[in-house]
């Protein structure tokens, strides 16, 4: 939870920067907080495995989260701003990328 509040923070910041000094914070929270999510995984015995952060790129529902949250889960749902949970259906695309 410390990085998906990180990410948020980073994101309020580098969006308030972008709008200049007269930008409303409030506001600026009720627009963004709908498009981040949490990602929670969890193993064969239904067990939590995992938890990270996401976002939704579009109304449909495809969000972006980081690869090895997912990896080697056997099942996962995401969580969003108001605390409803959804299952994740399938993985549109995946790129494993670098590993820090």
């Amino acid at each position: 939870m410390p990085k998906l509040t990180f990410l948020f923070a980073c994101l309020l910041l580098t969006v308030s920067c972008a709008k200049g000094t007269d930008a409303n914070l409030v506001e600026l929270v009720k627009e963004i907080r709908p498009a981040v999510a949490t990602v929670i995984t969890y193993d064969e015995d239904k067990k939590l495995s995992g938890q990270g952060s996401a976002f939704f790129i579009n109304k449909e529902g495809h969000l972006i989260t980081n690869y090895h949250l997912l990896k080697g889960a056997y099942s996962a749902e995401v969580k969003n701003f108001d605390d409803k949970k959804y299952p994740v259906k399938f993985v549109l695309a995946e790129n494993e990328g670098l590993t820090l």
